[in-house]
């Protein structure tokens, strides 16, 4: 591997890695950039483009999924404002009494579509990381065959079961381990492999 695509993927995991510091967490994406241009170096210098395609769509998962899920907000925003605006207007129309009206009757609607809303991001996220995970235990898989290093095939079952168990936030902690991995990887790798 050539020392620039060395230095690409090295920097670039780390910098994901630091994702979770307050107030740097913006690294993260100068980190995915750097990652997926070593990633695009070395899947040209090994002749495997499946590589770079299955840790491109790894990284555009989130993505769209972020996407999907800023459209249900809204969906569900106008629906809950609808209700809202729709049962005043039928209370008012009706001569309603509002002595006998339980502000419960409004706070069920809204709770309903609260409940509902966070059930469909929680099940969405959950099936977005599930599809992340087994993306990058591919690249994993392959990155360990083309390198000689096992401690990616050890992320990518880190990958593989931290999108399954994303679901009770354990996930994210084996995802984070998982990036560790790469990143030790990365800087051990010697440069004349692959």
């Amino acid at each position: 591997m050539e020392k620039n695509t060395k230095t690409l993927l090295s920097v670039g995991s780390l910098l994901i890695l630091l994702a979770l510091v307050p107030g740097i967490s913006w690294v993260s994406i100068v980190g995915i950039v750097l990652f997926l241009i070593g990633i695009h170096q070395l899947s040209q210098a090994v002749k495997d483009n499946d590589l770079f395609s299955e840790t491109l769509w790894a990284f555009l998962i989130p993505v769209i999924g972020g996407a999907i899920l800023a459209l249900v907000i809204g969906i569900f925003t106008v629906i809950f404002a609808g209700s809202v605006v729709g049962l005043a207007g039928t209370m008012e129309m009706s001569n309603f009494d509002v002595d006998k009206f339980s502000p419960f009757a409004l706070f069920s609607v809204g709770g309903g579509v609260v409940i509902l809303l966070v059930a469909v991001a929680a099940i969405l996220g959950w099936v977005l990381a599930i599809i992340y995970g087994t993306k990058m235990q591919k690249v994993s898989i392959s990155l360990e065959n083309h390198l000689q290093n096992a401690n990616f095939k050890t992320a990518g079952s880190l990958f593989f079961w931290g999108g399954w168990l994303s679901i009770i936030l354990v996930g994210a902690i084996l995802i984070w381990v998982g990036w560790l991995l790469y990143t030790i990887g990365f800087f051990s790798v010697s440069e004349k492999s692959a």
